[in-house]
């Protein structure tokens, strides 16, 4: 009898997943944003989709064609933002992560992304895709590689190995 109850409460849990596997593909069929809105974009429950913010968006813009000019550096552009009052709930300016997250979010162009796929959207992009790209090679003409800093070269390594 147990194993009835637990064989119905599988097939539910199952359906259920399928169901919202489904809703979701069905959203970004439609090109509609599936969770809470990024920064410069408010939540329109009336139509279930993103728009953008009156304020936020202009700060967004203005932002991108500040980092564009390439006389900014991600500190500076936090302060930059501080000063047009985009901080964080500690009252403090942006991270440079939160920053360097801000310039490389494709939703500024209208794009979902949904696991490691981007999905036409069909809300109003904030950003032009010419300002989005210059941003992009200031960012990569900006960007540093990682070294590493202590490297180990042992002598015998690689000179014994594990037959199976």
């Amino acid at each position: 009898m147990l194993q009835v109850a637990f064989g119905q409460s599988k097939y539910y849990s199952d359906n259920l997943s399928d169901n919202i596997k489904r809703g979701v593909r069905q959203k970004l069929r439609r090109g509609e944003w599936l969770n809470l809105a990024p920064f410069g974009y408010t939540n329109n429950p009336k139509v279930r989709n993103i728009e953008p913010h009156p304020t936020n968006a202009r700060v967004v813009t203005l932002a991108f064609q500040e980092y564009a000019k390439g006389s900014h550096t991600f500190i500076s552009l936090a302060q930059f933002l501080a000063d047009l009052n985009v901080v964080t709930r500690n009252r403090t300016p942006l991270a440079k992560v939160s920053i360097k997250r801000l310039l490389t979010h494709r939703a500024y162009l209208g794009f979902v992304k949904h696991g490691d796929e981007w999905f036409d959207g069909n809300f109003e992009p904030i950003v032009t895709p010419a300002l989005f790209e210059a941003v992009q090679k200031v960012l990569q003409t900006k960007e540093r590689p990682r070294k590493r800093k202590i490297k180990h070269d042992f002598p015998f390594t690689g000179l014994f190995r594990w037959a199976v």
